[in-house]
C-alpha cells in the first residue's frame, strides 16, 4: 500500500445553521466570520448549513404551527459567506420555503454569481436532487442535501 502524504490529504470543513444577517442590522457583513475565516479557508472545500434564503422576493407562507423567526435575510448578507471562504451551501431546512419559490430562486441565483454552489433546494424537484460536484487534488466529491418539504 503507497504510503499517503500530507500534498495528498483533502480537508473539509462543515458548518451548520449559518444566519448571514449582518447587513440587516447595520453591521459589516464581514463581521460574521471575523474569527474563523482564515481557518475555514484552510480547508480544501467548506461547507455551510444556510439556515435562511437571501432575497427580498416571496411572501411569509403558512405555517402549521407558530414561530417566532422566519428564514429570510436581505442577498447583500452573502458577502458573509464569500468573507468566510465556503464553496458550497447545503439549504434543504426548515426555514427553506418560509417564504415561498420566488425567494428560492433568488437565494440559488445571488449564491451562483457569488462562486457559491448550493444543494438541496431548485427551480424544480430535478434541480434540487442534483449533487453539488467539487473537485480537489484529483478526486470529486458529490454532496447531496434532501428535506421532506
Amino acid at each position: 500500500m503507497a504510503k499517503r502524504n500530507d500534498s495528498d490529504r483533502i480537508v473539509i470543513h462543515s458548518v451548520g445553521d449559518v444566519s448571514p444577517r449582518r447587513i440587516d442590522y447595520g453591521e459589516p457583513p464581514e463581521s460574521l466570520f471575523a474569527m474563523v475565516a482564515d481557518r475555514i479557508k484552510e480547508a480544501d472545500i467548506s461547507v455551510c448549513q444556510l439556515e435562511c434564503n437571501l432575497s427580498t422576493k416571496g411572501w411569509l407562507q403558512y405555517r402549521s404551527r407558530p414561530t417566532t423567526w422566519y428564514g429570510r435575510a436581505h442577498p447583500d448578507n452573502v458577502k458573509s459567506l464569500v468573507h468566510g471562504g465556503f464553496k458550497l451551501a447545503t439549504h434543504a431546512s426548515n426555514h427553506c420555503f418560509d417564504y415561498g419559490p420566488e425567494s428560492i430562486v433568488e437565494t440559488i441565483d445571488v449564491l451562483r454569481r457569488n462562486g457559491i454552489q448550493v444543494i438541496g433546494i431548485g427551480r424544480n424537484i430535478q434541480e434540487a436532487r442534483q449533487p453539488a460536484i467539487l473537485e480537489c487534488k484529483g478526486t470529486k466529491f458529490a454532496f447531496l442535501d434532501y428535506n421532506s418539504v
